[in-house]
């Protein structure tokens, strides 16, 4: 990992932006630092003081926050959360509102009941009282929020990326 250079992926930005995973000081230090010219070789070194490491690069690449932009070939990681993502945003975002309503609701149905099963009784409630485009993005939050307490921060953004296209 000595010679590949980083920057913040769109993801990356917006959690800088918004914190809504709640990372770790070292972490969201690190995702500070990221800018796409130092190698991470030079990152962990000027961040060891502060205890950052070459596991919390990857743990930053883990969660699509960061992808290398420099890697010598024989060295290219692949990037299977990246990858996963490209694969479940949506094809065309209705959109008329209502239609995006709808299509949230689905969406949001589908994560309750895989990863909270039993108990997403309050997430399904709020579901089922959201009526507007905002009330989507709290619950959203919560649900994102919720996610990355728990560590499952790939289902965390992989559910963000899917719902943000229809949340505009």
């Amino acid at each position: 990992m000595d010679a590949v250079v980083f920057t913040k992926t769109v993801f990356g930005i917006d959690e800088l932006q918004q914190r809504q995973m709640r990372l770790h000081p070292r972490l969201r230090t690190l995702l500070v630092m990221v800018d796409g010219k130092q190698p991470a070789h030079h990152l962990v070194k000027t961040l060891s003081a502060a205890g950052v490491t070459e596991a919390h690069l990857q743990e930053l690449q883990d969660a699509g926050l960061i992808q290398p932009v420099h890697v010598p070939p024989a060295q290219a990681p692949a990037s299977p959360v990246s990858a996963a993502l490209l694969t479940i945003l949506p094809d065309e975002v209705p959109a008329d509102e209502s239609s995006r309503l709808m299509s949230l609701y689905r969406l949001y149905a589908e994560m309750i009941n895989e990863v909270f099963g039993s108990k997403g009784g309050a997430y399904q409630k709020k579901l089922a009282q959201s009526a507007r485009i905002g009330d989507y993005i709290a619950l959203g939050n919560e649900i994102i929020t919720a996610l990355n307490q728990s560590m499952r921060i790939e289902q965390a953004v992989a559910f963000k990326a899917r719902v943000k296209p229809y949340l505009r």
